[in-house]
């Protein structure tokens, strides 16, 4: 079931706000977490459209994504 809803925001509006994505890749360490942390992030187009592909997206909140190992992103 192939249902998204892409947000539409401007590509030069400024979000301040912390994102935190939490990654799972069985492909480079088994079982372990990457923390990337961002701070006054632009959101563009491709990060709209991860956080679409990940399954959350709240703009006012803190943000925390699982992904699949098997989870690809176009370019």
């Amino acid at each position: 079931m192939k249902h998204r809803k892409l947000l539409k925001i401007p590509k030069d509006r400024i979000f301040s706000f912390h994102l935190n994505v939490l990654i799972a890749s069985n492909d480079l360490i088994k079982n372990a977490f990457f923390f990337l942390h961002f701070k006054q992030l632009s959101l563009s187009y491709r990060l709209q459209e991860f956080l679409h592909f990940a399954g959350i997206l709240r703009i006012t909140s803190i943000i925390n994504i699982r992904v699949n190992s098997t989870s690809t992103i176009n370019e």
